[in-house]
């Protein structure tokens, strides 16, 4: 038996498949992202919670951004997308032509960040790549805002 489950609006699939075993095999989908979950003798309810914990974590990382990236208001599109995606953190220009920053928040939140970051950008930038790094799990978000720093 297997149920299937998209959202529209974040692009989340959930797939929830019963097995010959009756073993709970759960299957979330992000870009880029994937978890899988076998639980034996769970609830339903006890699901419910599994995947909503995950989706529901709090992550924080670091990045920079390559290429043409100053002077087409790659910052001020990025606070703009960050404050859509609900995640709070910070980005700056650097003497070595990069932008680089922080992203806080909801790990489903983050991961479109950093999708956006990668794939979207300014209109007038031009991503050559993108470095990710100190990807941890946070109790909590440590900053009020996505912030523009000089």
């Amino acid at each position: 038996m297997e149920c299937r489950c998209v959202e529209e609006d974040s692009g989340v699939s959930y797939l929830f498949r019963l097995d010959e075993e009756y073993d709970v095999i759960i299957v979330v989908v992000m870009k880029n992202f994937y978890v899988h979950a076998r639980i034996r003798g769970e609830t339903a309810s006890d699901l419910l919670v599994l995947a909503v914990s995950v989706m529901a974590k709090l992550i924080s990382i670091d990045f920079e951004v390559f290429g043409r990236v100053q002077g087409v208001f790659f910052r001020k599109f990025t606070q703009k997308a960050a404050q859509e995606l609900k995640i709070v953190g910070w980005c700056r220009n650097t003497s070595a032509g990069t932008v680089q920053g922080q992203l806080q928040g909801p790990s489903d939140a983050v991961l479109k960040m950093q999708d956006w970051l990668q794939h979207t950008g300014s209109p007038l930038s031009k991503v050559s790549s993108v470095k990710f790094a100190n990807r941890i799990e946070i109790d909590q978000c440590n900053l009020k805002s996505f912030e523009i720093r000089h």
